[in-house]
């Protein structure tokens, strides 16, 4: 998290654990606060008044990720949401499954993040520099990372091979231009094993990434 410096000595485990829970209920705080002034946006529900239309398949859905969310209509991206087809949205929906890689359809999980910020007035992110180097020296794959706009939305992509499985991985960032420096991080999940992802599935990737249209 930004402003956190590195400490020459060692800082107890139960001291750097109330740290991060300190930071983590800072951030959620001021989300919840957010939830309650903003309009939604059926895509982007609740946190955030992001005024973007996707560019996705027209069998898509969203639904809510959160497990606490069960039984009601509340959606948010605080929480998270998963935009896939139908039969696959309601397989995920409120954490039923939580192990997105069953997926037999493709799907996007959708959630705010407090590990990448935008920061404040630009259109750069957080971890943005030598992102592709760090990635491939980290032992990740067939890195391919790019930036784009979506209107007044920078967008900061990259697509990876797992080592550990060769699954191709599809991530973005969204920056929302807030003070605060919150962004989206949007992971597009395709059915594991071979033959994946098949033509049709990247074509949906790349069709999100450069179609997709910031409202008027």
């Amino acid at each position: 998290m930004g402003g956190l410096t590195a400490r020459a000595y060692p800082v107890p485990l139960d001291r750097t654990m109330n740290i991060r829970s300190h930071i983590w209920s800072v951030f959620f705080i001021a989300l919840a606060s957010l939830s309650h002034a903003a309009e939604t946006n059926s895509w982007f529900p609740g946190a955030l008044n992001l005024k973007i239309t996707p560019a996705l398949p027209a069998d898509y859905t969203v639904v809510s990720a959160n497990p606490a969310a069960n039984g009601t209509k509340e959606m948010n991206i605080l929480d998270g949401v998963i935009w896939s087809p139908e039969r696959t949205a309601r397989q995920f929906e409120f954490g039923d499954n939580g192990k997105l890689n069953e997926a037999k359809e493709p799907l996007f999980h959708v959630a705010i993040t407090p590990l990448v910020r935008q920061k404040a007035g630009t259109d750069q992110f957080s971890n943005e520099q030598d992102l592709e180097a760090k990635s491939k020296a980290s032992g990740l794959k067939n890195v391919k990372v790019a930036k784009s706009k979506w209107g007044n939305y920078p967008v900061l992509s990259m697509t990876f091979e797992n080592p550990l499985d060769g699954a191709t991985m599809f991530v973005a960032w969204v920056g929302a231009n807030t003070p605060e420096e919150w962004t989206v991080l949007i992971n597009y999940r395709v059915p594991q094993g071979k033959g994946h992802p098949t033509k049709e599935e990247l074509k949906t990737w790349e069709r999100f990434l450069s179609e997709t249209k910031a409202q008027k």
